[in-house]
């Protein structure tokens, strides 16, 4: 004759851990029958007091008893949660332990990615809180690159260690994420994460520069040039400036500033009309995206020529069996000496060509001119006199 049979749990977790906030789920499986219900044990829920859990928003229990579903939950419901289930020969009970853990959360926005000039100082920032009613959290632990740091030269941790800086960043060693982490007191909640990522970018670099004062007269082009570089990533831009005004395409504009493709300007300086407007300030402008240079020029006007400024005739004298081209320019002397007399006809024709030049470009061209100089045994530097 069949009969009753009293319940015997088969089957519970008997510890939970699980996330403020998150959902859990508990169940027991009991075995047994009941003879006057025809059925499987009853069960129901209780909380540690021992009290029946309701069924609301809060708490669900499913139809046949055996789930319980805890919603939202909070570090409240860290306790000891008792499933019953009975027949009529008996009862019986297993216990399922709750443990909520905190979840810190993030006071500002956690460290943000960044891009920045090589040996600029770089600021992260990693401040917390816990949530309402938990935990209190630790202060937050900094990695760069996932390898833990801690104050040294080229790291600074302050601010109760809210604010990672690293110093001087350089593009070969920082380019890379940090992170930090935040946990609860005695390690009782599960650690939140955060990262931002740095990219270093080397800086603006002037090679090429030209004179910071020029002085000018008429006649002829000069030609102001810069060498720049910039990280591979960047592309330089320039933008030049007469007295505050700018120029584009080597035109003087009143309108607004725009940034030009050329490193060079060339001033003409033909015709005396023009070269009041070209004195003053002269100011380059180099950017990119993230950097910017400024590099600044005087242009002064040189006085009327006087009749001692006018090319003296040249000479040609021959000492010992070697040639001295005696160059006379201005109130100066140039003397070349060479080995051979063809050599020094050749550099004379060339002088000659450059006495009709002005007076700024005669230099220029006895410089060219002592490239001819061949003989190894006599230096082929010129030798500058002043004369009376």
């Amino acid at each position: 004759v069949p009969s009753s049979t009293k319940p015997e749990c088969k089957y519970t977790f008997s510890q939970i851990r699980t996330t403020s906030t998150f959902t859990a789920e508990l169940e027991c499986v009991f075995s047994g029958f009941d003879l006057a219900t025809n059925g499987t044990p009853f069960q129901y829920w209780l909380d540690a007091n021992n009290q029946p859990l309701p069924t609301n928003t809060k708490y669900q229990v499913s139809n046949d008893g055996r789930r319980l579903t805890i919603y939202n939950i909070m570090m409240s419901d860290s306790q000891t949660y008792k499933c019953v289930a009975n027949t009529s020969a008996g009862e019986a009970h297993s216990d399922v332990k709750v443990t909520v853990t905190a979840w810190p959360g993030f006071v500002t926005v956690a460290p943000k990615d960044k891009v920045a000039l090589e040996e600029s100082d770089v600021i992260f920032k990693c401040e917390s809180r816990s949530n309402l009613n938990e935990l209190s959290v630790n202060r937050p632990v900094w990695y760069f690159n996932g390898q833990r740091i801690t104050t040294n030269g080229t790291y600074n941790i302050g601010d109760n260690d809210a604010t990672l800086t690293i110093r001087k960043a350089k593009k070969e060693s920082h380019i890379g994420c940090v992170q930090c982490e935040i946990a609860c007191e005695n390690n009782e909640c599960l650690p939140a994460w955060a990262n931002g990522c740095l990219f270093v970018l080397k800086r603006i670099q002037v090679r090429r520069y030209f004179d910071k004062e020029i002085t000018i007269k008429s006649g002829g082009l000069i030609n102001l040039t810069v060498s720049a570089s910039t990280d591979p990533n960047l592309h330089l831009k320039y933008k030049w400036l007469i007295n505050g005004k700018c120029i584009v395409n080597q035109t003087l504009l009143n309108g607004p500033c725009e940034n030009n493709s050329s490193a060079t300007l060339i001033i003409d300086t033909s015709g005396k009309s023009r070269l009041t407007g070209l004195k003053g300030k002269y100011q380059l402008i180099i950017s990119n995206k993230f950097d910017m240079y400024t590099y600044e020029a005087v242009v002064l006007i040189q006085s009327s020529t006087s009749k001692s400024e006018e090319a003296s005739p040249a000479a040609i004298v021959v000492v010992i069996g070697t040639v001295v081209l005696l160059l006379g320019v201005g109130n100066c002397v140039y003397i070349y000496k060479v080995h051979q007399a063809s050599k020094a006809a050749q550099i004379q024709a060339e002088f000659n060509t450059l006495l009709a030049k002005p007076l700024r470009f005669q230099q220029a061209t006895i410089d060219t001119i002592s490239t001819y100089i061949d003989d190894q045994s006599i230096p082929s530097t010129s030798v500058t006199r002043e004369t009376s």
